[in-house]
């Protein structure tokens, strides 16, 4: 980085730098040549002499040897010779259409500007970018400055050229346009040809007067709306065939004759009241250059006023383009002929659309210059004047101006808050419009970095070998099983604290299930191990595919089942059953993307759970139903207290013995109980029975007893009672080597302490043959 002179904003040069000029500066870097650095030195090229690297530039670009370049920022309002006030009613009051023009000063003290044309690549001046920077003149790197590369553009012998990819400037040599000189003698021979002022120069019978210029290009306006509207004609006369295109040709000929009488007579009436001087200030200045500013564009339908001349202009002869005779059919691809067509309405409504604007930008000059022609008093409007029609007040009184032009009823104040109105709404479009594009700028960028990517995945995997690619996509199925673990954590902390029940695993369950029916999963986001919901006990994120077997799932439906009715846990096991279905994952394409490692292991798992839960839903579906608990009509038999206790046992399959028992310790002089495991008595209540009251004898008992009963679940076995075999076994040894000693040692029960004991306590159940 060069030092800065905070005086003039350009670089200093170093000690080894050569002055050539005030203005410009030619140095080389002051970077230490050393023999790891061997790259040749950057020039640095400023200011606005012309000629420093080729000394026939002069001849080429000034139009005297002796005179001097400047450059400026131009912009059309700078000509208009307009107050600041006037400028607010302009629609385009931005400085996004300035131009960089080139002003040449002679000896004598005469100058002439002219625009600097705009480099190869970029639509207009301003999208070039920011000055100093690293060009690449003729092969040769070279730090330039603006002015310097002004130059270079106005000579027609070099080729200036900025990429649209962003990288490098170059200017090359333009030999096919003009060639440079070979030697001395061409140096000269030019030299001395461009003393006599061949190239532009000033003079002030060059161009027209602004008047003249005004009315050729109004002239033009009036002439395309014609152009417009034939054009028009042709691409409804080619889009329509049919006998009748004659007749709606002539009737379009017709209505458009009387459109022109009735606009020629509005612009007439029109014109009588607008004098000579003001129609001469309502020029602008800048109309050569039309092209290059384009004009504003406020919705009105407002049309330019013309000059009488304008009417007696000879215009060309139009020839009729269609003939009385059928018309020959153009032998073109109907693709083609539509494209076609698509074009020259474009071309046809852009035209329109130039037209629109300047009519527009005629209108607003029409208004600023009422608005100066006819002065306010300074007094402030008054929204209620007296019935008198006259302002009052303490100064002198303002001239009165009555607008009593028929053909504009609109006043000078409405027209004013129009335009304020229109330029509020175009600046909004801009910001509107640069938002979009933005946007799209964005998108494009993201499609553009994407698609790269996507390339360079593409060759990388052609390089690629078998074994590589197979460890590679491994190695990305365990990243992504990773991150879903990690991500599902995330999602449910509480899973990951506490002790893990089955109604954890429950909700685990259905709440992965429900993640997993909503998925998505392509070959891009393929499925993980971690988003099925497996049906195990584990807690999440302990287990692998390994650990998901036919008796793990058992144990869970086993689990799960008595945590919801028998007509719901059929239901879940069918969604169940659906979800894991091989068929379903194999038509919703749930493979593609994993492993084929990770993918054998994965079928495997699914395969399991299938099957299993096939089985365990036939054996729902199988299964008896539960004991009732409500008897509609029982079986009602008296025993005595002396009869054997035999008669009391069930004496069918599924039959239910209730008790109902004499106790003088119960409030009611009853007790109820079960001698069916499958149910209990919870309950007993004592009530009259209906119709008792009527026949009393007070012999009979005359009560009704209500016994109420529970199933009772199925005893199981917790998952912390699940221990190793090896602790079973040293459990079962110790337990009968002290049933042994006590069975074959009875004398001696009262050696047997404490130490003797098992640490566990003893199953109640008595031991079986097996064991002893």
């Amino acid at each position: 980085m060069f030092p800065t002179n905070m005086a003039s904003g350009r670089p200093k040069p170093p000690k080894n730098s050569i002055i050539m000029d005030t203005d410009t500066i030619v140095y080389t870097d002051p970077m230490s040549v050393t023999p790891d650095n061997t790259e040749p030195p950057i020039k640095t090229l400023m200011g606005t002499i012309v000629g420093l690297l080729d000394d026939s530039q002069k001849d080429r670009v000034l139009s005297a040897p002796d005179s001097v370049l400047s450059f400026a920022t131009f912009h059309p309002l700078a000509a208009s010779g307009r107050t600041d006030e006037d400028r607010k009613l302009s629609a385009r009051t931005q400085l996004e259409h300035a131009k960089r023009i080139v002003i040449e000063t002679f000896v004598s003290g005469e100058t002439f500007w002219r625009y600097v044309p705009r480099a190869r690549g970029v639509n207009s001046v301003g999208d070039e970018g920011t000055f100093p920077r690293v060009v690449l003149v003729c092969g040769q790197q070279i730090l330039m400055g603006q002015e310097q590369w002004d130059i270079y553009k106005l000579d027609s012998f070099y080729d200036c050229y900025i990429p649209s990819d962003g990288t490098q400037s170059t200017i090359t040599p333009n030999k096919g346009k003009e060639k440079g000189p070979s030697g001395p003698s061409d140096a000269s021979s030019q030299a001395s040809s461009s003393s006599t002022f061949t190239k532009r120069s000033f003079s002030a019978s060059d161009a027209d007067s602004p008047v003249h210029r005004a009315a050729k290009q109004r002239r033009a306006y009036v002439e395309s709306d014609d152009e417009d509207e034939d054009e028009v004609a042709d691409i409804v006369e080619s889009m329509v065939a049919g006998p009748s295109v004659q007749e709606r040709k002539s009737d379009m000929y017709k209505a458009r004759a009387a459109r022109r009488e009735k606009l020629a007579s509005t612009q007439k009436s029109r014109h009588h009241t607008l004098t000579a001087e003001l129609e001469a200030e309502l020029i602008d200045l800048t109309m050569d250059d039309i092209d290059d500013v384009p004009p504003a564009a406020p919705a009105t339908s407002y049309k330019h006023v013309m000059n009488e001349e304008d009417y007696h202009i000879p215009r060309r002869a139009k020839v009729p383009r269609l003939s009385p005779g059928p018309r020959v059919p153009l032998m073109k691809p109907p693709g083609q002929r539509r494209n076609g067509l698509t074009k020259a309405w474009q071309k046809y409504l852009g035209r329109q659309d130039d037209a629109r604007k300047y009519r527009d930008q005629e209108l607003n000059q029409a208004i600023a210059e009422d608005a100066q022609a006819y002065p306010f008093s300074g007094q402030p409007f008054d929204r209620d004047p007296p019935t008198n029609g006259f302002f009052h007040s303490r100064g002198p009184p303002a001239p009165e101006y009555n607008d009593s032009d028929p053909g504009d009823p609109v006043p000078l104040e409405e027209k004013i808050r129009r335009m304020r109105e229109i330029n509020q709404k175009e600046a909004a479009a801009v910001e509107r419009r640069k938002a979009q594009e933005a946007a799209q700028r964005a998108h494009a960028e993201a499609e553009r970095v994407k698609a790269e990517a996507e390339r360079a995945r593409a060759e990388a995997e052609q390089h690629m070998t078998g074994e590589q690619r197979r460890q590679r996509d491994e190695d990305e199925t365990r990243t992504r099983w990773a991150n879903a673990k990690q991500r599902i954590r995330t999602a449910h902390p509480s899973w990951s604290l506490g002790r893990w029940t089955t109604d954890r695993a429950l909700e685990c369950y259905r709440m992965l299930s429900s993640d997993f029916d909503k998925g998505k999963f392509t070959a891009e986001d393929p499925v993980t191990f971690y988003d099925v919901p497996w049906p195990v006990l584990h807690p999440f994120g302990t287990y692998g595919p390994e650990d998901v077997d036919w008796l793990a799932v058992e144990r869970f439906f086993e689990e799960v089942k008595y945590a919801m009715r028998a007509q719901d846990f059929k239901s879940f096991l069918q969604d169940g059953q659906r979800r894991f279905h091989p068929d379903r994952w194999a038509s919703r394409r749930r493979w593609d993307g994993i492993a084929e490692k990770q993918k054998n292991e994965m079928q495997t798992a699914v395969e399991i759970v299938s099957k299993s839960i096939g089985c365990i839903l036939d054996k729902a579906n199988n299964s008896a139903p539960p004991p009732p608990t409500s008897f509609s009509h029982p079986t009602i038999e008296y025993h005595y207290a002396d009869d054997s206790p035999h008669h009391l046992l069930p004496r069918a399959p599924g039959e239910i013995v209730l008790v109902l028992d004499h106790d003088s310790t119960e409030p009611h002089g009853f007790s109820a109980k079960s001698l069916t495991t499958e149910l209990a008595v919870v309950g007993l209540k004592v009530t009259e029975a209906p119709g008792a009251g009527v026949v009393d004898d007070g012999v009979k008992n005359n009560n009704m007893y209500v016994l109420e009963t529970t199933v009772l679940p199925e005893e199981t076995v917790e998952e912390e009672d699940y221990q190793s075999p090896q602790l079973i076994l040293a459990r079962f040894k110790q337990r009968n080597a002290l049933l042994r000693r006590v069975l074959d040692y009875p004398q001696h029960m009262e050696n047997v302490t404490e130490d003797h004991l098992p640490s566990e306590p003893l199953s109640n159940e008595p031991p079986s043959a097996g064991k002893l």
